[in-house]
């Protein structure tokens, strides 16, 4: 198992369990420094953004894992609900308040304000495409998280969706990444 970009993987034992390492703050803001995003990039292509958040803050998300064969994985939380719904693992260079306010490609309507620590966060990602997406800070797990393919039904809307497991994609900048 592995980030799309992130040098880093997992072994995965006969039963689907794996640990993932994910880096310290320190190779995180020196040798993975180039992968950073600033915030309003990780949304994506917007309509009147609006940010609020330190210019100096630099995040990276992590939304899914991608096995050996390419299929890409995200930690599901309730495969019945409509909308998708998801952990992802952000990492933040700095303590900081994120506000952020926008009409994004595939993501739709976002509202959300959520503080990030230095390192390595949860953030509770729910999202239904092209309509609006909400962020909200959650608890690292005490125990393994199940990881689902991304083609789960809730997540079957994704074909409709430019990137959105992947925004910052939709921007020029970022289609090579």
């Amino acid at each position: 198992m592995k980030p799309d970009e992130l040098p880093v993987s997992a072994p995965v034992n006969a039963t689907g369990v794996f640990d993932l390492g994910l880096p310290r703050v320190a190779t995180m803001t020196s040798t993975n420094a180039k992968l950073l995003f600033s915030v309003p990039d990780v949304f994506g292509a917007c309509t009147n953004p609006q940010t609020s958040a330190p210019p100096t803050l630099k995040v990276y998300p992590i939304n899914d894992l991608n096995t050996d064969k390419g299929q890409s994985l995200i930690a599901e939380l309730d495969p019945a609900r409509a909308a998708l719904n998801y952990r992802a693992w952000w990492f933040a260079t700095q303590d900081a308040t994120v506000k952020f306010r926008g009409d994004c490609l595939g993501l739709g309507k976002i509202d959300t304000t959520f503080a990030l620590k230095r390192g390595w966060n949860l953030l509770v990602t729910v999202t239904d495409p092209g309509v609006s997406t909400s962020y909200t800070a959650g608890s690292q797990p005490g125990s393994p998280v199940p990881w689902r393919p991304s083609n789960t039904i809730s997540a079957a809307r994704l074909d409709t969706a430019p990137n959105v497991l992947h925004p910052w994609r939709n921007l020029p900048e970022y289609r090579d990444r």
